[in-house]
């Protein structure tokens, strides 16, 4: 049977005599009451060695299985009826940024196993300022997420280190996770991840699709992905098993997960280190669960970092994702100029586009590059004069001004007062 949430259709074992079993012995291994004509697909065990092969039922349309010697799983073999995808259009224009937050713990991860300044070496490698794993506050461009850690993992040789940051940062995504863990029932809860996940990631959604006794919690990525992604995949796990514990406990498990990805030698590790069946090739990353569950009470008191106040959510909605091209535009000039520089060619190219391209999107929202290279350098200049102790020339250099004079004429320009008078008269900053 297909179902849909209106943006995905997915293919569930479903009848109205369901031959559909829950696995029986050790994960990955799956039986059924009959034998339907054979259709070969193939499912990632937990094991890595036993799992089984898909039948489908033409009469009824529906799945069901033979323990049979595979190792893989691939959602794509199975009848075109299974292989729907979005009824709507991926548009190419889609820019996924996510929140500077998502980095966690990897810089000190690269460091402790490869040594001291490797961290800074490998952001340098992927184009990143290692200054941003600060600005937690910000967002960057998800393709350049992704990009970071498939080059830690390289570096590191481990196929398995995007999920070793990610069990470490399960409580690191900030309020909007929090807020969602704070809900009654896991239903609440995942409504409440739908909806609050774009104060953490634009051109990204979480959809819940449920169908009789089955139900699938999927994110999706919008737009341009870059095909080695499985490492960003492997850390946001996790932080998603963790959220369905608060209501299941801490020893349950997804009864398999779905991978956006083609087969990875990697994806066998995953299922043996999560002891859950994987499935690749599907339409997004998801986990499959019974229903029943989303009635599920929490199962423990919030944890300290959970008591959400309504004050932090008003700042949260207050500070709010990027809404415009242009405010894309200007979180990507942010992260360039941590690193002393704003090239219109690279920050286009950081946004999968074309300067020219990207000029005349602005300009469709009456803005302009130079506009905002001002307005972001002001930004930073005020913050750097407040909060640090930072002279007037070593400011300037930071914001790619060939000296103090230049800074120093533009802030005029802007504040109606020299840098150094603003400082005086509005430093924070205690040394």
């Amino acid at each position: 049977m297909v179902i849909s949430d209106n943006r995905c259709h997915w293919h569930i074992a479903s009848s109205p005599n369901p031959l559909y079993r829950q696995p029986q012995g050790p994960i990955g291994i799956e039986s059924a009451a009959a034998k339907p004509a054979l259709i070969k697909s193939k499912h990632i065990s937990a094991h890595g060695k036993q799992s089984g092969i898909k039948h489908f039922c033409k009469n009824t349309r529906y799945l069901t299985t033979e323990p049979v010697s595979l190792s893989i799983r691939k959602a794509s073999s199975l009848p075109a009826i299974s292989r729907q995808r979005s009824i709507l259009p991926r548009l190419q224009t889609t820019i996924a940024m996510t929140s500077v937050r998502g980095i966690g713990p990897l810089p000190a991860l690269i460091d402790k196993r490869e040594g001291p300044f490797a961290a800074a070496a490998l952001f340098s490698d992927v184009g990143l300022p290692l200054d941003v794993a600060a600005e937690s506050e910000r967002m960057l461009p998800l393709n350049n997420l992704v990009a970071l850690y498939e080059a830690a993992a390289a570096m590191t040789d481990d196929p398995l280190f995007g999920l070793r940051v990610g069990q470490e940062m399960v409580d690191g995504y900030g309020i909007w996770v929090d807020y969602s863990r704070t809900a009654t029932t896991l239903r609440t809860c995942l409504k409440r991840a739908t909806r609050s996940i774009e104060y953490h990631q634009s051109g990204t959604e979480l959809a819940l699709s449920v169908n009789g006794t089955r139900a699938l919690y999927a994110y999706r990525i919008f737009g341009q992905r870059p095909e080695n992604r499985l490492q960003h995949l492997q850390h946001t796990i996790p932080a998603l098993l963790k959220t369905f514990q608060v209501y299941t406990g801490k020893d349950w498990r997804p009864d398999w997960i779905e991978l956006d990805v083609d087969y990875d030698q990697r994806i066998e590790e995953m299922a043996k280190m999560l002891s859950v069946p994987i499935r690749y090739g599907s339409a997004a990353m998801a986990f499959a669960f019974p229903s029943a569950l989303l009635e599920q009470p929490r199962q423990c008191k919030p944890a300290l970092s959970y008591q959400v106040r309504h004050n932090h959510l008003k700042d949260m909605v207050q500070q709010g994702p990027p809404r415009a091209f242009s405010d894309l535009v200007r979180e990507t000039i942010h992260l360039d100029l941590l690193a002393g520089s704003a090239q219109i060619n690279a920050v286009a190219s950081r946004l999968g586009l074309g300067p020219r391209t990207m000029q005349r999107m602005l300009q469709a929202e009456s803005r302009s590059y130079r506009q905002l290279v001002s307005e972001v350098r002001m930004e930073r200049a005020r913050a750097l004069l407040l909060n640090t102790d930072l002279t007037v020339t070593e400011i300037a250099h930071r914001l790619g001004y060939s000296d103090s004079t230049h800074l120093t004429r533009a802030f005029s320009q802007r504040h109606g007062s020299t840098p150094s008078s603003y400082r005086v008269t509005n430093q924070q900053f205690t040394v």
